[in-house]
C-alpha cells in the first residue's frame, strides 16, 4: 500500500497476519512515505525478538537514498547494501 502518513500499528498488526513460518513467509517490508512512528517501531522489534518474524520499515526518504546510490555508482548492488545497512541498524536497536 501507499500510505501517505506514518506506519502505525494497525497497519504493523493487519501485516504480522501474513506472516507464517511453516509457510516459509518470515519477512515483510513496508514503505511508507514518513516512515513508521515509534511505538510500531517498538513492536517491530518485539516481534522479530518473540517470533522470529522481520518487518523492515523503509520511508520514502530511504528509496531515494538507494536511487541516489545506485545512480552515483552505477552499481545496483548498492541497494542491497543499503537494505543490510538498514537490517543491521533495526538489529542493533533491539532490546535483550
Amino acid at each position: 500500500k501507499n500510505y501517505n502518513d506514518k506506519i502505525t500499528q494497525a497497519q504493523i498488526e493487519t501485516t504480522k497476519k501474513y506472516l507464517n513460518k511453516n509457510a516459509l513467509r518470515t519477512v515483510a517490508i513496508l514503505i511508507s512515505r514518513e516512515g513508521i512512528d515509534k511505538n510500531s517501531k517498538i513492536i517491530c522489534k518485539g516481534i522479530l525478538r518473540e517470533q522470529g518474524q522481520l518487518m523492515l520499515t523503509l520511508s520514502e526518504k530511504d528509496l531515494i537514498t538507494m536511487l541516489e546510490n545506485i545512480r552515483e555508482n552505477n552499481n545496483k548492488d548498492i541497494a542491497s547494501e543499503y537494505m543490510e545497512i538498514l537490517f543491521d541498524k533495526f538489529l542493533l536497536e533491539i532490546e535483550k
